[in-house]
């Protein structure tokens, strides 16, 4: 149920340089680059760095009247068979 909320959430946001933003919690991934062929065993530990992220907005989603909104929900619903 999460990764289907977290997709239903996913296409209100506006793309961030010519890419989707991807919610989904199922499977590992960078998330600087969405690399997600990690080495089992890391050669250096991970640390924590500061990086400039770009807000998420929803101005295309604010642009769609209630029912195309309503329309692009179900859709996703039935595609992740839910309906």
């Amino acid at each position: 149920m999460q990764n289907i909320i977290n997709h239903i959430f996913g296409m209100t946001c506006d793309r961030i340089q010519e890419g989707e933003i991807d919610f989904a919690m199922n499977h590992k991934k960078c998330i600087y680059c969405a690399a997600d062929d990690f080495e089992d065993l890391m050669a250096e530990p991970e640390k924590i760095i500061c990086v400039e992220m770009p807000n998420v907005t929803h101005h295309a989603w604010k642009t769609l009247d209630d029912a195309k909104k309503v329309q692009r929900i179900e859709k996703a619903l039935m595609e992740n068979k839910v309906i």
